[in-house]
């Protein structure tokens, strides 16, 4: 019985902890969903806890009621099954803080805009192995509400070269010109896709984060085209004011 007991109470105590975990990255989320003021960063982030966070809870609730019901005739099932549990739940915490990592916005006035960027590609870079090209000419400081919502345009056109392209090289130039405007392209040599059809339906565009970028630049006041083909990549160009 003293077995069973210790063998109970360390389930008590795994459970605990999971309860704890869950509480403080629910509370994490949600904070950081409070400052999300963009249709397509929510979407994906229901997306990130639809398809990680709580399919992951709801295999622990699984493996849970089973070791209650293994408990007292096979604890040593009981402790492989707290086994599993325990490295499901590590990689679910990890996948978390990633997800919490990426929806957080950098601090642009301690660190530059451009500084930023530069570090925001190399990480891309030795996170994937794709190559970055970066050319960056700002002959002006850019708004913060620029800066924020160009940031967020590339971040999304970014993590669909992760995705999607199957891309082997991105190519990115931001500039901005005489007139007072700022130009964003971003162009990939991956796989592309039909731009009508994804158009066309709307869900597919939404995955692709399109209508968010395109929403985005928007509220920017600005312009936003999509160029690509299937097997001829992906171009994305956009163009706001800078000045009201």
């Amino acid at each position: 019985m003293k077995k069973y007991k210790k063998l109970e109470d360390k389930f008590r105590e795994r459970t605990v902890e999971l309860e704890k975990e869950v509480e403080k990255r629910t509370e994490q989320l949600v904070e950081l969903y409070r400052g999300v003021a963009i249709t397509e960063e929510r979407n994906r982030l229901a997306q990130e806890i639809h398809g990680g966070l709580a399919q992951t809870l709801a295999t622990s609730l699984l493996k849970i009621e089973l070791c209650e019901r293994l408990l007292n005739n096979n604890p040593e099932e009981v402790k492989r099954e707290l086994w599993e549990l325990r490295n499901m739940l590590a990689r679910s915490i990890k996948e978390t803080r990633q997800v919490i990592f990426e929806l957080q916005l950098p601090k642009f006035h301690r660190t530059g805009f451009t500084t930023v960027l530069r570090q925001y590609f190399q990480e891309f870079r030795r996170k994937t192995g794709i190559a970055c090209k970066l050319s960056l000419k700002l002959e002006e400081s850019l708004p913060i509400k620029t800066q924020v919502g160009i940031y967020r345009i590339i971040r999304e056109a970014m993590n669909n070269v992760k995705k999607h392209a199957l891309a082997k090289h991105v190519d990115m130039r931001l500039r901005t010109d005489k007139d007072g405007h700022l130009h964003l392209i971003i162009k990939d040599n991956g796989e592309g896709f039909e731009l009508k059809r994804a158009f066309a339906q709307n869900k597919y565009a939404k995955n692709f984060g399109l209508k968010g970028m395109e929403k985005q630049v928007k509220l920017l006041g600005g312009t936003f085209t999509v160029e690509s083909a299937k097997g001829r990549g992906t171009r994305i160009k956009v163009k706001v004011p800078l000045r009201e």
